[in-house]
């Protein structure tokens, strides 16, 4: 499983900031993305779990993602509505 997600880290505890589907005593492996999102500011945790989202990726083992995944097409199709993609098809070759 590869899961990005937030939490707080209070009294030497990383606390998550909501549930996590994991069972009881697993063993898991974290990467600290620190972000300057101090007020619940949405756009800086978005930004923190795109970046552990990457990371994720870039630290799964080859075998893990699907023949034929596409990762930009993940990350276009996860724009919120009216957003332009961060990969235009059309600037393919030219910008990207």
């Amino acid at each position: 499983m590869n899961e990005p997600f937030a939490a707080v880290y209070e009294n030497g505890v990383l606390r998550p900031t909501g549930p996590l589907p994991l069972s009881e005593g697993a063993h898991v492996h974290v990467t600290i993305v620190e972000t300057s999102d101090r007020n619940g500011d949405a756009a800086g945790a978005r930004q923190a779990a795109t970046v552990a989202a990457l990371q994720s990726l870039i630290d799964a083992p080859d075998d893990e993602l699907d023949d034929g995944y596409d990762f930009l097409e993940a990350l276009n199709s996860n724009r919120s509505v009216g957003e332009r993609n961060l990969f235009p098809p059309e600037q393919k070759g030219v910008s990207w």
